[in-house]
């Protein structure tokens, strides 16, 4: 019987980098639609939803691009409503931009992401992924706009206002 103690060793294995093992239990969360998971997922679609975004993440730090993409496709157009749509986005575009090296592509997804979640965590993070799109498709241009709208953002960490700087600095020498 899958329980709690199923998903807190998948999200163990996954910590632990032994994503083959998690990818397994994440499958068998997915299989058993437990009372208890879906309780605490509140719904069978959000336990579906997050198990398959740790799926995609699994196959990400493996270096599976085409399983990872799909995946993350998956949760982005089935489960439009989960609180994981957001990441499954923006890991998305991570995959084009550091598995695939398709620059083009992963600014896409991180402009999505950047224009639709402006108050999430990886909201700053997808700008900057931005900025190294357009620094690996010579755009330094738009890599400077998108440096300057980082640092005309309310309450920037004092970390990410200096790798901004920094950033700027090295464009324009």
């Amino acid at each position: 019987m899958l329980n709690g103690e199923t998903i807190r060793d998948a999200e163990k294995y996954f910590q632990n980098g032994n994503y083959k093992k998690a990818i397994v239990l994440y499958q068998d969360l997915l299989k058993n639609n437990d009372k208890f998971l879906i309780n605490k997922f509140e719904s069978a679609e959000e336990l579906e939803a997050f198990c398959n975004f740790m799926i995609g993440r699994c196959y990400y730090y493996q270096g599976h691009f085409a399983p990872a993409v799909k995946i993350f496709s998956g949760v982005i157009n089935n489960h439009s409503s989960s609180t994981v749509v957001h990441k499954a986005l923006f890991w998305k575009a991570s995959t084009y931009y550091h598995l695939k090296k398709d620059y083009n592509k992963a600014l896409k997804y991180f402009k999505q992401y950047s224009e639709k979640y402006k108050d999430r965590t990886l909201y700053i993070r997808s700008l900057f992924c931005m900025v190294n799109c357009y620094n690996k498709l010579h755009q330094k241009n738009n890599a400077k706009n998108i440096l300057v709208q980082i640092k005309n953002l309310k309450d920037l960490s004092k970390e990410n206002r200096r790798q901004a700087d920094f950033e700027l600095k090295k464009l324009n020498n």
